[in-house]
């Protein structure tokens, strides 16, 4: 009786581990037509009843794993490397809680590595296109914004760069404010503005100027 009631367990349990399982996995290995593996291959895998995509890529044995792949199929499985030309495999099925492996050799595209150019020009530090985040504001744009107390102060706080009249995080007296290049900052410090006249609630020029 005892003895019975082992085997009932094992069946028992056996059923249950396999009940768990709800997804299957695709392995395999990619190499060229000189038998050597290729490391950094792209496979994407489409499961083509619901259109899902599972992508990989190989490591340095050339081996790819997609684990937890929806059961069932059918599905393509698409393999790409430069210099080698793509390879595509359908009717591919994952049986459930178990492994189906796709080796492919790759054949070499002597055509598409010849299309392969390199181009190359100086980019020196300091150029007129790279100046760091900054944003422009337009006559547009100072005539849409809302404005209450007809400063600079009400434009700025839209900007997506800054907090309010802050920006990278220093406090505000440190902007450095200049028109037609004459300086227009609070050199006192004096107030919480960093414009010239801003503790007595004033500007130095309006935004009609």
């Amino acid at each position: 009786m005892r003895k019975y009631l082992v085997i009932l367990l094992s069946i028992l349990f056996v059923n249950a581990s396999m009940a768990q399982v709800t997804s299957s996995s695709i392995t395999g290995s990619v190499k060229g037509d000189d038998n050597k593996f290729l490391e950094g291959a792209t496979i994407v895998a489409i499961h083509q009843p619901s259109g899902t995509k599972y992508s990989t890529t190989t490591n340095k044995a050339g081996a790819f794993t997609i684990l937890n792949v929806r059961v069932g199929g059918p599905y393509v499985v698409k393999i790409t490397f430069s210099g080698f030309k793509s390879y595509e495999e359908q009717g591919v099925f994952a049986p459930l809680g178990n492994t189906v492996n796709v080796d492919v050799a790759l054949k070499n595209d002597a055509v598409s590595m010849q299309n392969i150019v390199v181009k190359a020009a100086p980019n020196p530090i300091i150029n007129s296109k790279a100046n760091g985040t900054s944003i422009t504001i337009g006559r547009q744009a100072l005539n849409l914004t809302p404005t209450i107390g007809r400063n600079l102060n009400d434009v700025t706080k839209y900007n997506a760069y800054s907090n309010g009249r802050s920006f990278a995080g220093q406090d505000s007296r440190f902007n450095n404010f200049t028109i037609d290049g004459a300086v227009f900052n609070n050199g006192f410090g004096l107030g919480t503005d960093a414009q010239a006249g801003g503790r007595t609630n004033s500007t130095a020029i309006s935004l009609d100027a």
